[in-house]
């Protein structure tokens, strides 16, 4: 091969390694984490250092009843929306990984949430109504619907503590099957040598 050949050739290669870098990379990147952070969802906990790190049970999954939402793990329903919502970006040799679901940060690193409900006559309603139709069957579920009817309080005061059920991460394995991706294309660019 001629120096001018020569030249040429390694200039080709600098391009597409550029574009590869700019463009396909951050695409595959994007791929590959996006496939592993959805895998989490199926293995019920989030994959780190090649352990699978089991999220909390549910109450409902803790309920011996033959209701269809009890058959779906932690942070899984039917429609399956928190999984389907991670999505990925590409920008400029950069790829961005997240969801934008409002609810989806509570979710992954856990935490508390205060609400204050204003009770409403027909809050009070229905709270009779539960009442007299689950009469003698679930004590406790029993005495909450009673005092939710009978409460005095214009507005109530409620703390919601949400485990930590962490499918968002940053583990190892992406790293590795990102730059095990990465390696095999980049060789495949260079198989004409």
């Amino acid at each position: 091969m001629k120096p001018e050949e020569l030249s040429r050739f390694f200039e080709q290669k600098r391009k597409e390694l550029d574009d590869y870098r700019r463009n396909k990379w951050p695409r595959m990147a994007g791929e590959i984490a996006q496939a592993h952070f959805q895998d989490n969802f199926r293995r019920g906990g989030h994959l780190t250092g090649g352990t699978v790190h089991p999220w909390p049970k549910t109450k409902r999954q803790m309920v011996n009843t033959r209701k269809a939402a009890n058959s779906h793990g932690p942070l899984l329903s039917e429609r399956k929306v928190l999984m389907k919502s991670i999505r990925y970006t590409t920008g400029d040799a950069r790829v961005r990984v997240f969801t934008d679901l409002p609810y989806a940060g509570i979710h992954n690193f856990g935490g508390t949430i205060n609400i204050h409900p204003t009770v409403t006559p027909k809050m009070r309603r229905f709270a009779w109504a539960m009442y007299h139709k689950t009469k003698g069957k679930d004590k406790n579920e029993f005495n909450v619907r009673k005092a939710l009817a009978i409460t005095k309080k214009k507005k109530l005061d409620i703390t919601i503590k949400i485990p930590q059920r962490m499918f968002l991460n940053n583990a190892p394995e992406i790293h590795e099957a990102i730059e095990q991706a990465a390696v095999n294309q980049i060789a495949q660019m260079f198989n004409n040598l």
